[in-house]
């Protein structure tokens, strides 16, 4: 899997205290191997968080991406677990888009259970980023710069 520093900034992506384009900088500078584990680990955040289906046309929306490059197609073609799936297989841009697809339907699952489920605090280390994102933010802009 990625590393503990990565897993606190794209939560810290998700929550909006890190930007959606300081995350895709990051995934562009990672080695091909090391992309795929950031895309395995965002599906299994968003599957985590609840994903719905209802979801995906916003999650297209806030990636950037256009609707009809072939992540937002899979995705959009069946059943949203099977079709996450196959954005793990994805490379080159296509992992790229699938990357910001991915990372965007984390940030629409996570905002709804904070909002939901743990509106009255929670113990989820993921919902309680501030101590460790304030080392992970010093690490990750050595990586950035």
């Amino acid at each position: 899997m990625i590393n503990r520093h990565s897993e606190v900034f794209l939560n810290a992506v998700a929550q909006g205290k890190a930007s959606f384009d300081e995350a895709v900088a990051w995934f562009w500078r990672l080695p091909a191997e090391t992309q795929q584990k950031a895309n395995k680990w965002l599906c299994q955040a968003a599957l985590q968080a609840q994903v719905a289906q209802e979801d995906v046309p916003l999650a297209i929306q806030n990636s950037g991406i256009r609707p009809t490059v072939s992540a937002a197609t899979a995705l959009s073609a069946g059943t949203l677990k099977v079709q996450i799936g196959k954005l793990l297989h994805m490379k080159g841009k296509d992992a790229r888009h699938a990357f910001r697809l991915l990372l965007a339907l984390f940030a629409i699952a996570d905002e709804r259970r904070r909002r939901t489920i743990c509106k009255n605090g929670c113990d989820h280390w993921w919902h309680n980023l501030d101590p460790e994102w304030e080392r992970a933010k010093t690490e990750l802009s050595r990586q950035l710069h």
